[in-house]
């Protein structure tokens, strides 16, 4: 569940806050059967490895951490779904909302749909559709949930769980894919092979990931796996994302196996970087400034042996946005993310190898701050403008600091969009005051300083 509250100055708007935080009841997926859920960043992501590394971001201007509308952004941003121009509010007046501005809502629930239910403060993803049952995924604030929580849930029609209406948002062409299946014995010295199953539409490449309990197996990104010692006592599965040029490419993972048992090892791969049978290479770095329209160069350091083979990929999340190339310009559908640099080296009879940078800060757009005073006999009135070109209605907060004493502090979302208007009581005689914008999840911050003389 997901609550938007904002910081009132009034104890009224205090009040008001906190009667809405208590007529809140918690959505119980009554009869529903969890297939995975987490509290910490650990657990979530061996039930969603991408959710888990974005979990602490704000998508589409929700408040970060566990909720279930920056959840269902994050999953809309991944299917290429850009950000609304108007705002959805919290999760009870979604659908209403999307409706008014034009998108479908309906009761067929399809992959992608956003699942609501009329006056609940709940809305989910659906992962997969089938006869009579629906696979969704969730995330629950911290007051239904000490902690909070993400769940992936399969819930039967007619169970209160079952959404009884679906926002049907567009993104960009879409791909779709099977949940995959694996082949094979969970036993040492066995191979698994991943089922991709069919794929659309033609010309769709497919990465493959294993994993072992949920999270990455360095290198093994192969569509088969051999079993080792090290995966003994762990549950496999395997992550297959779909990518073409123009589509948002979808990433689908099986369900894991049963726990691997022991058996006659083969010889444990080498995992020492200096070992000769392994192509070696430095970890990349990202240099520039993540805003929109700006440049990023990725610097891929060392490798070797001689002749080895280098591809590359920027990835936002766990979204490829490009490959072939070592410099990227930061694109509008970045703005929220963070970008990584990701380099495999292959030469042929030896190990691969593929390492990835640190992601960079959160790319967002640059603001301008528009200041307009207005002064009269122990007064001054400001009005403040945060504008950003092609990019949603700034939000967050404006604050107005003399020197280091803090005068006052505006929501920006009060009133009209991106706009603030700000009084302050002031002796007689000039005052230079500097206005702040903090920023939000996809617009950077910014100053501007302002003289004001008082009568």
């Amino acid at each position: 569940m997901h609550i938007i509250g904002r910081r009132i100055g009034s104890l009224l708007g205090a009040v008001l806050a906190a009667a809405t935080l208590v007529a809140v009841a918690p959505t119980a997926a009554v009869g529903a059967t969890v297939l995975c859920s987490g509290v910490s960043t650990r657990d979530v992501a061996k039930c969603d490895s991408g959710w888990a590394a974005n979990m602490h971001f704000m998508h589409w201007r929700m408040y970060s951490g566990h909720n279930c509308t920056n959840y269902v952004a994050y999953r809309l941003k991944r299917d290429g779904v850009p950000m609304p121009s108007y705002r959805l509010g919290n999760a009870d007046t979604w659908a209403p909302n999307a409706k008014r501005n034009g998108v479908r809502v309906d009761s067929t629930p399809t992959v992608g749909a956003v699942g609501a239910w009329p006056g609940r403060r709940h809305i989910v993803y659906v992962d997969q559709v089938g006869s009579n049952y629906l696979i969704i995924s969730e995330d629950n604030w911290p007051g239904y949930y000490p902690k909070g929580m993400y769940r992936k849930l399969k819930v039967f029609k007619g169970e209160r769980g079952y959404p009884t209406q679906f926002i049907h948002f567009k993104g960009k062409s879409t791909i779709n894919g099977p949940v995959p299946k694996v082949d094979g014995a969970p036993k040492v010295g066995e191979t698994l092979t991943a089922k991709a199953g069919t794929w659309t539409p033609s010309g769709v490449s497919l990465d493959y990931q294993w994993l072992r309990d949920g999270f990455i197996i360095k290198g093994a990104d192969e569509r088969t796996y051999k079993l080792t010692t090290n995966d003994v006592g762990h549950r496999m599965s395997i992550s297959i994302t779909g990518a073409k040029s123009g589509y948002a490419s979808r990433t689908a993972s099986s369900e894991p196996t049963a726990k691997v048992a022991g058996g006659a090892a083969p010889p444990k791969p080498p995992e020492d970087p200096d070992d000769p049978s392994a192509v070696q290479g430095s970890t990349p770095t990202i240099s520039g400034d993540p805003r929109r329209g700006r440049y990023l160069t990725a610097d891929t350091g060392d490798w070797g042996p001689s002749g080895v083979a280098l591809t590359y990929e920027w990835l936002r999340g766990d979204d490829v946005v490009a490959s072939g190339t070592t410099r990227y310009k930061v694109r509008s559908t970045d703005l929220g993310g963070q970008l990584t640099f990701r380099v495999k080296g292959t030469k042929k009879s030896l190990t691969s190898t593929t390492k990835t940078s640190k992601p960079t800060d959160t790319v967002r757009a640059t603001s301008t701050l528009t200041v307009t005073p207005e002064t009269g006999q122990g007064t001054a009135v400001l009005g403040v403008v945060v504008s950003v070109s092609n990019a949603p209605t700034p939000a967050g907060f404006v604050t107005v600091h003399e020197g280091s004493r803090k005068l006052k502090r505006n929501d920006l979302s009060i009133g009209r969009p991106g706009r603030a208007t700000l009084r302050l009581e002031l002796a007689k005689g000039t005052h230079t005051l500097t206005v702040s914008y903090g920023g939000d999840g996809t617009t950077a911050p910014s100053t501007a300083t302002v003289t004001v003389k008082v009568s």
